[in-house]
């Protein structure tokens, strides 16, 4: 690898980390930062931590289960116990890149399960598609169901648009004939997964998803409460999901910085800003801190199989980037 190469490696690696301590410097400027700690000493941390434990451990399995249930989907079954240790893996691996954690579910499935490297990113790919789709779905419901009551209209337009945008998406790529310069990508191994999804398939992602992230409302509805905020449940099912929208925004890692500025702006008139902040800040430490004493357990595991995980990620990359360059 040459030095230039390095160097943009490196570049792409920190200015992730760069952004986020930029938009924490710019929201922590803005706040009273004595209310600030003032908000974290009157949280009822009896409340809040052990429901974070509980809920972690609830979306560690429940997501397992959802990979579990994409892969037997598309012909590649695994055990459940095999696909906990490969999600509990990824989670180190995802804090320090989301690309790297999808990277290391596919490099396990092809080592360990015969499965192509692209074609395992293609089903991760339709899986995360599906996803969004469905998170845009849960912001429509839960407008429609609180009447828009104390919520933006422009969330309902944004939703709606959202959930069109990612399904013509995929009936573009399941249906667009391979002709012309788009012959060679519609006929890969990446896009053949969209090309051999049913309704059966999508309809059974898009639904455990949706009960994936409506767990999320319900943490939030009851997190919120041990920092003295009451916040309507179906509020919540409009506004959560479009926060989880803003911090998959690929800016910081683990939208660290993005989710605070976005409950910011999405709670506002429901507490002060010391106190919101306060919420988000130990949302997000609490989230990377349990996940990475699950990724810690797990990658010793899955290490002792694929020593070099991280390696072998970078070589399946760089190899597909070869392919690519020379079709």
């Amino acid at each position: 690898m040459s030095t230039d190469n390095r160097a943009i490696i490196a570049v792409k690696r920190i200015a992730p980390w760069v952004a986020a301590a930029a938009i924490l410097w710019f929201l922590f400027s803005r706040i009273d930062r004595g209310l600030f700690i003032d908000s974290l000493a009157r949280a009822e941390l009896s409340i809040y931590i052990p429901l974070a434990v509980v809920f972690v451990l609830v979306w560690f399995f429940i997501e397992t289960y959802n990979l579990h249930s994409l892969y037997r989907f598309f012909g590649h079954p695994v055990n459940f116990s095999t696909m906990l240790k490969v999600r509990g893996a990824t989670f180190l691996l995802m804090i320090v890149n989301y690309g790297l954690g999808a990277g290391g579910i596919a490099v396990y499935m092809k080592k360990f399960r015969g499965v192509p490297f692209l074609r395992s990113s293609g089903m991760l790919f339709f899986y995360m598609v599906v996803e969004s789709a469905g998170i845009a779905l849960l912001a429509v419901a839960g407008y429609v169901l609180a009447g828009g009551s104390g919520i933006q209209d422009w969330i309902l337009y944004l939703s709606m648009g959202l959930f069109l945008f990612y399904n013509s998406e995929l009936v573009f790529l399941r249906y667009m004939p391979p002709v012309g310069f788009l012959k060679k990508f519609l006929r890969s191994s990446f896009v053949a997964p969209v090309r051999e999804s049913t309704a059966r398939i999508y309809s059974g992602i898009f639904f455990q998803r949706i009960g994936y992230f409506l767990t999320f409302v319900v943490f939030f509805y009851f997190g919120v409460q041990a920092f003295h905020m009451q916040i309507p449940f179906l509020t919540l099912t409009a506004l959560v999901p479009i926060i989880f929208f803003v911090g998959n925004l690929p800016i910081t890692p683990f939208g660290l910085g993005t989710i605070q500025a976005a409950m910011l702006f999405f709670f506002r008139t429901y507490s002060s800003e010391e106190n919101i902040l306060a919420l988000s800040i130990l949302y997000t430490a609490s989230l990377l801190f349990l996940r990475a004493l699950i990724g810690l357990y797990y990658l010793k595991k899955i290490t002792d199989e694929v020593p070099d995980l991280a390696g072998e990620i970078a070589r399946e990359k760089e190899l597909l980037s070869r392919e690519s360059a020379g079709a």
